[in-house]
C-alpha cells in the first residue's frame, strides 16, 4: 500500500540499537522507520532526485552511532539520513566508473572503523568508502568466474571481517576478503540444501550466521561462520510463515529475523531459533 506503514516492493532492512527497524520502501520511493510493534515513527521521501527524494531505495544500513544510509538506485548515489526523525543530512556519489561513482547501487553494510561497503548492480563490482563516502578501493568485474560477479545485491561484513555479497545472477555468494581478495563461493544455481536462485540481500547475526534471502526459492538460508548450511525457514505462499520473493532480511539484537517480501509486500519476523 501507499500509507504509512504500509510497503510497495520493500527491500532493504536494517535494525537500530533501540530495536526500531528502517526499511527501503522502494516503490514508494521513501524510507520507513517502525517499531516492533509496527507502528510508524517516520516515513520520508518521494520519487525524485532532489534533497529528501529518491528513485527506487534499495537497501539500508545503520551505524553503530545511528546513522542511517540509503543506496539510492537510479539516482547513483548513497543517501544519509537522521535517525531520529529521517531528515536529510547528506548524499554522496554520482553515475559512473569511476573511484567514488556509482551505476543503480544495490546492497550496503557497515564496516569496521566508520567503513561503508557498497555494491553496484551496474558496474558489477563493491566499494569500500571511508566515513567520508571517500573511495578506498573497489573489486569484482563482471562475469561467473573467481573474483567476478553478476548483478550483485545484498552485500555483509562479518566478524572477521569478510566481505560477503549476494552474487544475484550467478546464484551465490561471493566472498572476499576485506581487502577485496577473492577467498570463496557458496552456493551454486538449484534448491537444494545451500543452493539458490537469484540469493538478494544477507545479514549477519549476534553468533556470525549469515541469514540469506534465497528469492525464487521463497526461503531464508542460514549459514554458520565457515559458510556451512544450518536451516532453511519459510516456504512460498502468503500466509504466517510463509514467503513469496524474500528481500531484505536483518537481524535484532535478541536473534529475531525480519524479512521483507516482495511479493507479499509486508514484513514478517521469525522468532530466534530455540
Amino acid at each position: 500500500g501507499r500509507a504509512p506503514g504500509e510497503f510497495f516492493g520493500p527491500r532493504g532492512l536494517a535494525y537500530l540499537r533501540d530495536g526500531n527497524m528502517v526499511a527501503a520502501d522502494r516503490d514508494n520511493h521513501r524510507v520507513q522507520r517502525v517499531t516492533s510493534d509496527g507502528e510508524v515513527v517516520w516515513c520520508v521521501g518521494s520519487k525524485g532526485s532532489g534533497e529528501g527524494q529518491f528513485n527506487y531505495p534499495t537497501d539500508v544500513a545503520v551505524t553503530a552511532e545511528g546513522k542511517i544510509y540509503v543506496t539510492d538506485f537510479f539516482n547513483h548515489r548513497i543517501v544519509e539520513l537522521d535517525a531520529r526523525d529521517g531528515s536529510w543530512v547528506r548524499c554522496f556519489g554520482r553515475q559512473g566508473k569511476g573511484a567514488g561513482e556509482f551505476d543503480c547501487p544495490t546492497g550496503i553494510a557497515c564496516g569496521p572503523g566508520g567503513t561503508l561497503v557498497v555494491a553496484e548492480w551496474g558496474n558489477d563490482r563493491v566499494q569500500v568508502l571511508d566515513a567520508t563516502g571517500a573511495c578506498l578501493r573497489f573489486f569484482g568485474s563482471p562475469g561467473s568466474g573467481a573474483g567476478q560477479l553478476d548483478c550483485p545485491w545484498g552485500v555483509a561484513v562479518t566478524a572477521a571481517s569478510d566481505i560477503v555479497v549476494c552474487d544475484r545472477d550467478n546464484h551465490r555468494l561471493a566472498v572476499f576478503t576485506w581487502d577485496g581478495a577473492w577467498k570463496r563461493s557458496v552456493g551454486g544455481q538449484g534448491s537444494a540444501e545451500g543452493q539458490f536462485q537469484y540469493p538478494m540481500f544477507v545479514a549477519v547475526d549476534g553468533a556470525g550466521h549469515l541469514l540469506v534471502s534465497d528469492g525464487d526459492n521463497h526461503r531464508i538460508q542460514e549459514f554458520d561462520a565457515a559458510y556451512g548450511f544450518v536451516r532453511s525457514l519459510g516456504r512460498e505462499g502468503s500466509g504466517a510463515g510463509e514467503l513469496k520473493h524474500p528481500m531484505g532480511v536483518a537481524v535484532d539484537a535478541a536473534g529475531n529475523v525480519a524479512v521483507a517480501e516482495a511479493g507479499n509486500p509486508r514484513v514478517q519476523v521469525f522468532a530466534r531459533a530455540a
